[in-house]
């Protein structure tokens, strides 16, 4: 099937056609106007996986940290069907990085063009360094 515009349509399957039939069967003897009957398709949306650059200084707030790309996700949901971040993505454990944020919920568009961003963000440590003589630690930030 295609839309108005000449376009296949693939975010939704026909269900049906509604209009004037007469007894169930469609007779052609007169113009007839049909309608056709849709149901939301199942849709392909991505999910992608950044993590923060390392050139980042520690502690920068989200607007102004960076990302570079690590991974992306296909996942299936019904078109025109709000759709948040599934949980599993913000529970990844990768080495040196914690969940830090992600889109908020969307409506799937039903030519798959949808997409989700989640951040990971660095890790940042803090050494203290002791020595005799000195009464507290020294605090070292990394990166800085």
């Amino acid at each position: 099937m295609v839309n108005n515009d000449g376009t296949l349509k693939t975010d939704a399957n026909l269900a049906g056609w509604d209009g004037y039939i007469s007894g169930g069967n469609l007779m052609l003897n007169a113009n007839v106007t049909l309608y056709g009957r849709w149901d939301p398709a199942p849709t392909k949306y991505t999910v992608v996986i950044w993590q923060q650059k390392v050139t980042d200084a520690a502690n920068l707030p989200d607007s102004e940290k960076t990302y570079d790309f690590y991974e992306s996700y296909t996942n299936t949901a019904t078109s025109a069907t709000s759709v948040s971040v599934p949980d599993a993505y913000k529970n990844y454990s990768y080495d040196d990085f914690h969940y830090g944020r992600c889109d908020d919920a969307k409506i799937i568009n039903g030519n798959g063009s949808t997409v989700f961003n989640v951040y990971y963000d660095r890790n940042v440590h803090t050494l203290g360094f002791f020595t005799s003589t000195l009464p507290s630690p020294i605090p070292v930030r990394h990166p800085e």
